[in-house]
């Protein structure tokens, strides 16, 4: 599956899931969509077939049910919570990095585009 990691995130965590051999770009990387709003950023996901990771489910939920698919493509949301995820803990990162890598894992040939939405929980 490929990812569009949300400008939430620190870029670190697309650049550590691609040294683990997933395909994961962060959203800071792309001046064209940073600091854009939310539609945005899920038109850039659809239009490269990316599953967008992001803590803010319900804007994310709301485009998806109002706005047409571009294309054919519906962005999968990964959807974490601070309170599964907290951002300002140290742990963060490498819990996170856990989490999306195992999710990665275990759909290795979802189309990011069908419009799913996987809720990601913390590897205990």
């Amino acid at each position: 599956m490929k990812l569009l990691i949300d400008e939430m995130y620190p870029p670190v965590i697309a650049e550590r899931l691609r040294e683990a051999g997933h395909d994961a770009i962060s959203v800071l990387d792309h001046p064209d969509v940073v600091g854009q709003d939310d539609l945005r950023v899920w038109e850039f996901a659809a239009s490269n077939r990316r599953a967008i990771v992001t803590e803010n489910a319900a804007d994310f939920l709301f485009i998806t049910r109002s706005q047409p698919a571009v294309g054919d493509a519906v962005p999968t949301l990964i959807v974490t919570s601070n309170r599964s995820f907290s951002r300002h803990q140290g742990s963060f990162i490498g819990r996170a990095l856990r989490a999306l890598s195992a999710l990665c894992d275990e759909h290795p040939d979802d189309d990011p585009q069908v419009g799913a939405v996987h809720w990601l929980r913390p590897i205990t």
